[in-house]
C-alpha cells in the first residue's frame, strides 16, 4: 500500500445529505481522503469490491443503517466488514436511535465501529476519521510486512508500536479537548450562576453547555478505540453538571492560600477567577519551576497545591508535589488532567494521598474539592 496516497472513505447512504456532510468534515483534511458515495445495499458491496480488486480497498466507511424494526443495510454494512475485517466503520444516527445491540449481533468485532449523531459536526467528523485512517494504514502495512517476513514476529512488533503511537495520537487530542471543554463549560457555569440572563442568551448557554457534553463524550469514544487506555473507573465526570447551581458563589474560603499550577493559559485564568470567587487566595504559576520560586517565598502561607499532572520544562505534578510535600509534610495537594486515568498510572502517577480531579470538570466541582480537601 503508498501509504503517501489518499485513504478511501466510502459513504454507505440512499440519502446524499450523508454524503455531503462527510464532504464537509473532510474538505479541510487536504488530499487525506478520497470521498465515494453508494447506497446502503449491494452498490455498496459493489463498489467496495471493485475497490480490493484494484488494490485500493476502502479503509473507512460512514454508514447510516435506517431506523428500526427494518434497518435497511445493516446486512451490508456486516458483509462489507466479513469480508475486509480491516476496514474502520463510524456509524451515523439521530439522536434518540440506539444502534449497538444490532451492530454487536451482525459485527464480528467489539470495538469495530464508533458512532456520531447526524448532522455531523466538522471538526470531531475530521479528527475521528484521521485517527482511524493512521489506524488502518499502520494494520494494513504490518500485514503486509507480516506476510513477507518468515516467522512475521518482527511484523507483529511493528504493528504494536505503531498502534501504541496511534494511541498516543488519541489520548493527546482527547487530552487537549478536554482541557479546552474545561474552560468552555467553566465560563457557561459561571455565567448561568449570574442573576438571570435574557431568555435568548440562557437558550445560547444552554446549547453550548450541551455541545461541550457531547465532545466530552466524543474524547471517551476516542481514548476507548485507542485500545491503550482503560476507562476511568469512576462514572464520568460530566462537562456540565444536570443542575447548574443558581446565585453568586458562596465564599467558602478563609485564610486559605492555594498554590496553581497549569500550562493552559485560559484555564489557568479560569481556574484563578473561580477560586478568587470563592474566597481563597491564589498564587499561580505555568511552570514547575516557576512554582518553585513561588514556594521559596511563600511556603508559609501556602495550604495547599493545586497542579496539572503535565507540565512542560521537565518537571511535572508529581515530582513538583513530593519536593513541597518533603519540605511541608502537611502540605495538601490535588492534581488535575486531561489524560485518562489508565495513562496517568503508568505514565504521570499523583502523589499518594493526592486527590485527583478529572477534566474537564465544573466550577462547582472544582470548589467543593478543594475545601473537601482542605479540611480533610
Amino acid at each position: 500500500m503508498d501509504t503517501d496516497q489518499p485513504c478511501r472513505v466510502l459513504v454507505m447512504d440512499d440519502d446524499p445529505d450523508l454524503q455531503q456532510q462527510v464532504r464537509d468534515s473532510l474538505a479541510r483534511a487536504a488530499g487525506r481522503f478520497e470521498v465515494h458515495g453508494a447506497g446502503a445495499g449491494a452498490n455498496a458491496l459493489s463498489c467496495a469490491a471493485e475497490a480490493r480488486a484494484q488494490g485500493r480497498p476502502y479503509a473507512l466507511v460512514f454508514a447510516a443503517p435506517g431506523p428500526p424494526p427494518a434497518r435497511h443495510g445493516l446486512a451490508a454494512l456486516a458483509r462489507l466488514r466479513e469480508d475486509d475485517p480491516m476496514m474502520e466503520v463510524i456509524v451515523c444516527g439521530g439522536g434518540s436511535d440506539s444502534w449497538e445491540e444490532d451492530l454487536a449481533a451482525k459485527l464480528a468485532r467489539s470495538d469495530c465501529c464508533l458512532f456520531l449523531k447526524k448532522p455531523l459536526q466538522a471538526a470531531p467528523a475530521r479528527q475521528l476519521a484521521l485517527f482511524l485512517a493512521q489506524k488502518w494504514n499502520a494494520a494494513r502495512q504490518a500485514r503486509l510486512e507480516r506476510e513477507q517476513s518468515e516467522a512475521g514476529l518482527e511484523a507483529q512488533l511493528l504493528l504494536a508500536r505503531k498502534m501504541e503511537s496511534a494511541g498516543q495520537l488519541a489520548g493527546g487530542i482527547a487530552h487537549d479537548f478536554n482541557n479546552l471543554l474545561t474552560v468552555i463549560s467553566g465560563h457557561v457555569g459561571m455565567l448561568l450562576a449570574e442573576p438571570p440572563p435574557g431568555e435568548k442568551a440562557a437558550n445560547s448557554l444552554k446549547e453550548i453547555a450541551a455541545a461541550a457534553r457531547r465532545a466530552g463524550d466524543l474524547t471517551r469514544q476516542l481514548m476507548a478505540a485507542s485500545r491503550k487506555y482503560a476507562h476511568h473507573p469512576h462514572p464520568p465526570e460530566k462537562s456540565v453538571p444536570p443542575t447548574i447551581p443558581s446565585g453568586e458563589p458562596k465564599a467558602i474560603g478563609g485564610a486559605e492560600t492555594i498554590l496553581l499550577v497549569e500550562d493552559e493559559a485560559p484555564l489557568l485564568k479560569l481556574m484563578h477567577h473561580i477560586l478568587e470567587g470563592y474566597g481563597y487566595k491564589v498564587l499561580d504559576s505555568s511552570t514547575g519551576n516557576a512554582a518553585l520560586e513561588i514556594w521559596a517565598r511563600q511556603k508559609k502561607t501556602i495550604d495547599l497545591l493545586l497542579s496539572d499532572l503535565v507540565l512542560p520544562g521537565g518537571m511535572g505534578g508529581h515530582e513538583l508535589a513530593k519536593i513541597l510535600q518533603a519540605e511541608k509534610p502537611g502540605l495538601k495537594v490535588i492534581h488535575t488532567s486531561g489524560f485518562d486515568s489508565g495513562r496517568l498510572n503508568g505514565d504521570f502517577p499523583p502523589v499518594p494521598g493526592a486527590v485527583f480531579i478529572q477534566k474537564p470538570f465544573h466550577a462547582r466541582k472544582l470548589a467543593e474539592t478543594v475545601f473537601d480537601t482542605l479540611r480533610a
